[in-house]
C-alpha cells in the first residue's frame, strides 16, 4: 500500500509509501496528533492554547 500513514496508538509513527520517517520531536508529535484528531482547520492561536 502506498501513501501517507499516521499511527497514534502504541508508538507514534509517520510513514510515506510504507517507509517510516524520522521521528519528530515530542512537541511536534503533539501538534500532529492535535491536527489529525480535529475535524476542521485549527488556527495557530487555538493550537497554542490547546497545547
Amino acid at each position: 500500500m502506498t501513501g501517507t500513514g499516521l499511527r497514534l496508538l502504541g508508538s507514534f509513527e509517520i510513514t510515506l509509501n510504507d517507509v517510516p520517517s524520522v521521528a519528530p520531536s515530542h512537541g511536534s508529535q503533539r501538534l500532529v496528533v492535535l491536527l489529525a484528531l480535529r475535524d476542521r482547520t485549527v488556527s495557530r492561536v487555538a493550537a497554542a492554547g490547546a497545547l
